[in-house]
């Protein structure tokens, strides 16, 4: 998924350099299929054909569709960004995934706000949003044209586009708080990058396995 965001990132700027840009993406799919026997060898013990890897994997994941598969935690890619998501792992120790809290509550006014820093020239808001239409806004059509089975994991390679955003957002805010020398919106901007920020390392401990060393049972 990464390289088209580079493709779109490329498309939507100066697209400089078309030979070079165009063997270098040729060359990661190149690479990556050159160096997935040697990564099957080392997990199966012998050299696998990518090829067939790829295409079972192709393969099996088209036939998951909605009509023949139930998952109780099946969803479609608007219900990720449109209500919280969250899906227990069966398997011992017992994970979750899920979207932390304090991301997914600004997923939506992040992304308009890198679109309108974009459309106003920032490099970096035009590389969220290519990242955010090429690992996200991707999975709308195709679920709707092929009914494929997704979860909120698929998610996962877009909360970096995101935090793009809420990076962008929290330094317009700090901007505030240092340029306004005086009167309550520069305290109003700094007491929200604070606040949020504990509230996003409190989400974050009680998600992560440090929440666990409390309740834990230790050996005497």
């Amino acid at each position: 998924l990464a390289l088209p965001v580079i493709l779109l990132h490329w498309l939507l700027t100066k697209r400089a350099g078309p030979t070079q840009f165009v063997a270098s993406m040729l060359s990661a799919y190149a690479s990556f299929l050159l160096l997935m026997p040697l990564f099957d060898f080392v997990v199966f013990r012998q050299f696998l054909n990518p090829i067939a890897r790829v295409w079972t994997m192709l393969s099996l994941g088209g036939k998951l569709t909605f009509a023949n598969v139930t998952h109780e935690a099946a969803s479609r890619p608007w219900d990720w960004i449109l209500r919280p998501e969250i899906m227990a792992y069966w398997y011992e120790p017992h994970y979750i995934a899920a979207i932390s809290f304090t991301i997914w509550a600004l997923i939506i006014p992040s992304t308009v706000y890198m679109a309108f820093k974009a459309v106003k020239g920032s490099a970096a808001a035009l590389f969220g949003i290519a990242w955010f239409a090429s690992t996200y806004l991707f999975w709308i059509p195709v679920s709707i044209i092929t009914d494929r089975i997704s979860f909120i994991y698929y998610f996962y390679p877009t909360v970096g586009a995101i935090c793009i955003g809420l990076g962008l957002g929290l330094n317009q805010l700090i901007n505030v708080w240092t340029i306004k020398r005086t009167g309550k919106l520069r305290w109003i901007a700094i007491l929200a990058v604070s606040g949020y920020l504990l509230l996003h390392v409190g989400v974050f401990v009680i998600l992560s396995p440090v929440s666990t060393w409390w309740v834990m049972p230790f050996p005497p």
